[in-house]
């Protein structure tokens, strides 16, 4: 027996929930068959399910084409409902969404907690589009200001039904060992710093936790163990010489002594230096991906026409890089990349809204 679900949104008057509705059939069902409330619609679509987060899924389309579905007019308690697994074939019924949807608000408001009242989403929404507009003036430190006040709305509903680990299963994420003295220390932090959360001093917590951080930032730093020169180099797969190996292993321990210092502009030039001698073996042991390789990483079909003009420039872009040519293979990328993007665009999603689901 093969499950068919179908939840449509109803729009009538009389309907103030979303009905759902179960069949079971031997054979799939029809979408003229279903016995239910018919909605118009723009668009009408049918493929196999990517992905699925929270209310929102990925489908690959039987024309091809990408869509990104929005679930915004059923609850969670009904998409669960609904089954949706990745690889289910869909049917869907919606409305196509403007390109600059993903910028608006009613996109973003999908992430949001469903706890928050009808007052405090009024100021989220307003926060969000001052947000956009220091956004699209280049003006980040009022846009960030937006944000941090978003934050302060949504943060008690964040912790809301949070509970925090036990300090003891907390800490054994930690790869390292501590003193019985920073033991007790953690953990008088860590308990005071989950008391003030509970609390509702959200912002008090999170710098008690930071005092927490700096603890372990200062154990890490304590107990780090530089790699030796043979460890560091012992991933080489190719043989270096002996006057080469010798003064790599001159720089990196100099690299070593330096790596306290707070000035790097002479740690990037040794590093240079050690990057420097390395890239000539390299270039000697490059090998490059075949051309048919490299076509077989894009999930998309190029036209033979394009595929005459990708390969010679492909074949420049060898010949530059044996020789570490990277500003030319650079340019030479840039062109190939001009010939691939119009498929690149094909793969972004159209966005819908769903009004009716059905998963065969």
């Amino acid at each position: 027996m093969k499950r068919v679900v179908a939840v449509t949104m109803a729009l009538t008057l009389g309907f103030s929930t979303v009905p759902t509705a179960f069949a079971q059939t031997e054979k799939a069902i029809s979408i003229a068959e279903e016995d239910l409330f018919k909605i118009q619609v723009e668009q009408q679509l049918s493929g196999v399910v990517e992905y699925i987060y929270d209310r929102e899924m990925y489908i690959k389309g039987d024309d091809g084409k990408r869509y990104a579905v929005i679930l915004s007019y059923f609850t969670p308690e009904e998409i669960e409902k609904m089954g949706i697994t990745e690889g289910a074939n869909i049917f869907i019924e919606g409305q196509a969404l403007p390109e600059d949807y993903v910028e608006s608000f009613d996109y973003y408001k999908l992430t949001l907690p469903n706890t928050l009242t009808d007052d405090e989403l009024s100021k989220v929404e307003i926060h969000f589009n001052k947000m956009r507009e220091y956004d699209n003036a280049e003006n980040y430190e009022a846009s960030a200001a937006e944000w941090d006040e978003i934050y302060q709305i949504l943060q008690p509903h964040f912790y809301m039904n949070w509970e925090p680990i036990p300090f003891e299963e907390y800490l054994s994420w930690m790869p390292y060992e501590f003193s019985t003295e920073d033991l007790q220390k953690l953990e008088k932090i860590y308990h005071e710093a989950n008391m003030l959360i509970t609390e509702g001093k959200y912002d008090e917590g999170n710098q008690k936790m930071n005092e927490f951080y700096q603890i372990l930032e200062q154990h890490y730093q304590d107990n780090y163990v530089r790699p030796s020169f043979a460890e560091y180099m012992g991933e080489m797969e190719f043989e270096i010489s002996a006057d080469d190996l010798a003064e790599l292993e001159r720089l990196y321990n100099q690299i070593g002594e330096l790596e306290q210092s707070e000035d790097t502009t002479e740690l990037e030039q040794l590093w240079q230096e050690f990057h420097g001698i390395l890239e000539g073996y390299y270039l000697a042991n490059y090998e490059p991906v075949p051309f048919e390789e490299f076509i077989s990483y894009h999930e998309f079909t190029i036209s033979d026409s394009d595929l005459e003009k990708i390969k010679p420039l492909y074949e420049q872009v060898i010949e530059f890089e044996k020789e570490g040519n990277w500003e030319e293979s650079g340019a030479v990328w840039e062109k190939i990349y001009e010939v691939l993007n119009p498929y690149y665009e094909l793969l972004a999603p159209v966005y819908i809204q769903a009004s009716q689901v059905i998963v065969r």
